[in-house]
């Protein structure tokens, strides 16, 4: 499994997605109003999975984003991903159950042609994606961390909650959820945390970025409520 992607792909435009959270409706809407594929190439910060209704659905619906725009896509893991290994690997994760984890399990029984294509793709998913000027992982480099990329560990940069590394390179990342609707800014770390709650009904942040590495807009879609479980 590929813990680290670094793009090769000549210097790009990006549009990059908060936390999905299984709100595949809003996430849809975003991209069909905000994204340019031609001009763009789009990431996604990880937690695509949990909370919301559709996470099963989300995954694929990635998928077939990469068959249709090769290279032009590009999604990191989550916590939340991450759980659902440990859990299937024997890990208790009862948060991860109770969060969203029962349901999915729920929708592959339902389908399990879905299973294989679902858990595969899912356990690829890298942990940090990378080019020149931008750096896009799930919860970002801890100020504290000796090594960010040990994944089970509350400093990782699936679980980072604490102060972010300057890293001479712009982050984005996701998993604080700002119920204000609006990402914010570390101008300290460099850092954009562009999780604006999808789940929690508030909606879901789309940033697009230069190929400097900077962040020129903003783009935002309400929660659609049929997301909402």
């Amino acid at each position: 499994m590929c813990s680290w992607y670094f793009s090769k792909v000549k210097q790009s435009k990006l549009f990059v997605v908060g936390d999905v959270h299984g709100c595949l409706k809003t996430f849809q809407a975003l991209l069909d109003e905000h994204w340019d594929p031609k001009k763009e190439i789009l990431v996604q910060v990880g937690d695509l999975i949990n909370r919301g209704r559709y996470s099963v659905d989300t995954v694929l619906f990635c998928k077939e984003l990469e068959t249709k725009y090769p290279g032009r896509v590009a999604f990191v893991k989550g916590n939340h991903e991450w759980d659902m290994l440990q859990y299937l690997l024997g890990s208790p994760r009862l948060k991860w159950l109770r969060g969203g984890g029962s349901k999915i399990l729920r929708d592959l029984t339902k389908k399990p042609e879905n299973y294989g294509p679902f858990l595969t793709w899912i356990k690829d998913l890298p942990l940090v994606w990378e080019n020149d000027t931008v750096h896009v992982s799930h919860a970002g480099w801890s100020l504290s961390s000796p090594n960010p990329l040990e994944e089970d560990n509350s400093l990782s940069v699936l679980n980072n909650r604490r102060p972010i590394r300057n890293i001479d390179k712009t982050q984005i990342i996701g998993h604080t959820p700002q119920k204000n609707g609006k990402p914010k800014f570390d101008k300290k770390a460099n850092c954009w945390t562009i999780d604006t709650g999808a789940y929690l009904g508030i909606g879901l942040t789309g940033v697009k970025v230069s190929k400097k590495g900077k962040v020129k807009e903003i783009c935002f879609i309400p929660t659609i409520k049929k997301d909402l479980p």
